[in-house]
């Protein structure tokens, strides 16, 4: 309010238990077979990479989490339990290792006018081959207000959890959708990310 922090914690009382499935898969199993009406996921990126347990038969904790909501369905399959409710909300998620608040980093105007032309020179002209380009500068003015909010201290640590399969998914693929456009403008630091990423070690 009025630009000032506001803090405000409020107590959820919505939550009666909570479970992990590397100790209380059985009960996790029972629940989805038995008493479950929607499932409600919001995964990390590393959990939807393919797991060489995937392919068991039974469930084991180092299967990826399609394969786990499959075992939860199939003991829901096998109790005789109608249809459920699947509603991932998924941003798809991090790995790092700098605990640096990226507000700090934003407040360089040199880096901040670095990102800037970044979404400038390789980002919105792809959004402007498909009309979108009003909506798109509407975007990345509210990321790049986001990213200096004092009011959210996002680090960097947690911004990267996952960064080989965030940039798998996200700049790889906006980078195929432009390839796909027959887009002309060059992408050379979107696509140094990936190919860095996909480098081997």
């Amino acid at each position: 309010m009025n630009r000032r922090p506001v803090l405000h914690s409020m107590r959820v009382s919505s939550v009666a238990r909570a479970l992990t499935t590397e100790t209380d898969w059985p009960e996790f199993a029972r629940i989805a077979a038995e008493g479950a009406e929607v499932i409600l996921s919001n995964t990390g990126d590393a959990g939807w990479t393919p797991s060489s347990d995937d392919s068991a038969a039974d469930f084991r904790q180092g299967m990826s989490y399609p394969a786990k909501l499959t075992q939860m369905r199939l003991s829901r399959f096998r109790a005789g339990g109608r249809g459920i409710v699947v509603m991932p909300t998924e941003l798809v998620a991090r790995n790092g290792d700098k605990a640096a608040l990226v507000r700090d980093e934003m407040a360089d105007p040199a880096i901040r006018a670095d990102v800037q032309g970044l979404y400038l020179d390789e980002v919105l002209p792809v959004f402007a081959t498909t009309a979108q380009g009003d909506e798109a500068r509407d975007y990345v003015a509210t990321t790049i207000d986001r990213f200096v909010n004092p009011s959210l201290a996002h680090r960097l640590y947690d911004i990267a959890q996952n960064h080989a399969e965030k940039v798998r998914r996200r700049i790889g693929a906006f980078a195929d959708w432009g390839g796909n456009l027959v887009l002309t403008t060059p992408q050379p630091r979107l696509r140094g990310v990936i190919a860095w990423t996909e480098a081997p070690a």
